[in-house]
């Protein structure tokens, strides 16, 4: 099975999708990707977030929405610098990783997010299900269903 057959397009994030990843990564001794951590944080904070994986490069599309609410907010996780007519066209609503315009990191997204839909980062949304993903290590690949 090739490196691109598991990855996603527009599909919710849940943590068994974030668990399969982090299971993936440890396997092949490789750190918990930025974009995994991000996700656990919107999770946490009662956000919806949909993940679109681009099929010939790293990039990743978080598109994280509210119940209940219209907007929505585009976060794109890069490993290069972002098309520079696409980046100064807002194509997302924020970049992460080298950019045109400078560097931002994860934390810088998850306060952008905030800011956009009005939400303390410090109170996060009430839900015993919400937890980190950190010890739970399978035997099944990431594309195992």
């Amino acid at each position: 099975m090739g490196k691109n057959n598991f990855k996603v397009i527009n599909i919710r994030v849940i943590y068994g999708l974030l668990n399969q990843r982090v299971n993936f990564l440890r396997k092949n001794d490789w750190p918990k990707s930025k974009w995994i951590f991000f996700c656990e944080e919107m999770l946490k904070l009662g956000f919806i977030v949909k993940l679109y994986e681009a099929r010939q490069t790293k990039l990743k599309y978080c598109i994280i929405v509210r119940d209940n609410d219209h907007r929505k907010f585009k976060v794109c996780f890069s490993d290069h610098k972002p098309i520079k007519r696409r980046e100064l066209n807002e194509d997302c609503d924020f970049f992460v990783g080298m950019t045109h315009t400078g560097v931002r990191n994860t934390n810088d997204a998850i306060n952008a997010v905030c800011k956009h839909f009005g939400v303390d980062r410090n109170k996060p949304f009430k839900n015993d299900k919400v937890k980190y993903i950190t010890d739970f290590i399978s035997d099944d690949p990431p594309w195992h269903e």
